[in-house]
């Protein structure tokens, strides 16, 4: 629920400031395709993370441990859920950045500006796919040390 309502906060400040004039940005396609290219990785990551939590011993642990701040939810319950959000936000991402490059395409400006209605959940999505990058990189991180000192004990 508090991720929901920061995406809510982070979106209407990103919104509030790009509907400033004179714009802040403008997009291009070489922009959305870098931002593709991105969001791409992050989604081939997020299948990393989830084939090296397959192979690892430490999930049976945490298959076994109650997670204390989501009652009824065991510890690889909420950590599978932070992968499967991560890939479906990186797949909606992409899914709006690719219509995004197809607007582009076919009209006669070749750039958006960042005050347009269809380039205002711009930000907000780079944003969150920041954030994104940053919780499956600390939660990845955290398994990999949990799973070296679970084979050094």
């Amino acid at each position: 629920m508090k991720s929901l309502l920061a995406y809510f906060a982070v979106t209407l400040v990103a919104i509030s400031v790009n509907l400033f004039d004179p714009p802040l940005f403008f997009v291009d396609r070489q922009f959305i395709a870098n931002l593709i290219v991105f969001y791409s990785i992050l989604f081939g990551f997020c299948i990393t993370g989830l084939s090296i939590l397959a192979t690892s011993r430490f999930v049976a642990r945490l298959y076994k441990s109650d997670d204390p701040e989501h009652p009824g939810k065991t510890m690889l319950d909420t950590l599978v859920g932070r992968f499967r959000s991560c890939l479906f936000y990186a797949l909606g991402a992409l899914a709006y950045f690719y219509s995004v490059d197809l607007v582009i395409s076919n009209t006669d400006k070749e750039r958006l500006l960042s005050s347009d209605l269809l380039a205002l959940p711009l930000t907000p999505f780079m944003l969150m796919g920041f954030y994104a990058s940053y919780v499956i990189l600390t939660t990845l991180a955290g398994v990999v040390l949990q799973e070296g000192k679970q084979n050094f004990d």
